[in-house]
């Protein structure tokens, strides 16, 4: 994770107490123990160890809100990804194209994205982030059967093939909906970046490799922060959907040559149109249901 997130609360800490302590002033209970998120079980653990002395609180009591907790992100992610996956369809079905936002979670702030994923979408071109692809075994098998089976990778969420050194988990998600995007036709990227990130820094080569190799259209935010140029993010961003109406045109045009016989996304043949290791597949429109995206 980031180190600045990850030392936020310990930052905040010290400039309350650096003289004299604000929070005994006001009677206030600072707490800033670290929750392992990513063991579910260690958690339960931890968040009792952490709130018992304050709250009444039973270790069952405990336990069962942490496993409602985790139940209620789960029911989120998965709707998000069935929300994508209908969006998706559509525009695999009309030649249509989206946008995948590859960035940080502090980029659902509308003060850190400058409101440009809104004008964006203001345009007609729906946003998804990265959390939101959809994964189920056959989407997946259908945009990296190839490479699994040429040995590229071993797993269709492997990214050593691109990015060797996969220490931060946000990270290896925008390795990893980078190569999803670049497989798949409907997709186009915009990736945001602010605070002069260090953890952004390392891969905004790697990034663009991964979608130059494709031709997928690859739009930058980079440092936006630095000032608030809302003239020129307004400009940016009507350059980027006559872009894509350019790109959307080549994709209907794609369509109607693959059409010939060669085979299309949607008809159930599943050729791609952006190079090797595209993948391929067995649904089509008629058959596909809410768990398939027809890609």
């Amino acid at each position: 994770a980031c180190p600045t997130v990850q030392s936020a609360s310990n930052i905040c800490k010290a400039a309350f107490t650096k003289e004299t302590n604000e929070f005994n002033k006001k009677n206030i209970t600072y707490i800033d123990d670290t929750i392992n998120f990513l063991e579910p079980n260690l958690v339960v653990k931890q968040l009792y160890t952490t709130f018992s002395p304050h709250f009444s609180l039973g270790k069952e009591e405990n336990e069962l809100a942490v496993k409602a907790a985790f139940a209620a992100m789960q029911s989120y992610f998965d709707e998000l990804k069935m929300n994508s996956r209908k969006i998706l369809y559509s525009l695999v079905k009309n030649n249509k194209v989206g946008l995948l936002m590859l960035g940080r979670p502090y980029h659902n702030d509308p003060g850190l994205n400058h409101g440009i994923l809104d004008l964006i979408q203001q345009q007609g071109y729906p946003i998804l982030s990265m959390e939101s692809l959809p994964d189920n075994e056959q989407e997946l098998e259908m945009l990296f059967g190839e490479d699994i089976k040429s040995g590229r990778i071993s797993h269709p969420k492997d990214i050593s093939d691109v990015y060797a050194n996969a220490y931060s988990s946000n990270t290896n998600l925008k390795m990893w909906a980078a190569k999803y995007a670049a497989r798949h036709p409907n997709l186009a990227v915009i990736d945001l970046s602010n605070f002069k990130c260090g953890m952004d820094a390392p891969i905004y080569n790697v990034v663009e490799g991964i979608l130059e190799a494709t031709k997928t259209p690859f739009f930058t935010f980079h440092d936006i922060d630095e000032n608030k140029p809302s003239g020129s993010i307004n400009i940016r961003v009507e350059t980027i959907a006559y872009a894509l109406r350019k790109y959307e045109r080549e994709l209907v045009a794609k369509s109607r040559e693959r059409n010939k016989g060669q085979g299309t996304w949607n008809d159930g043949k599943g050729q791609g149109t952006r190079g090797e290791g595209k993948g391929t597949g067995e649904i089509s429109i008629e058959t596909a249901t809410k768990e398939q995206i027809v890609i």
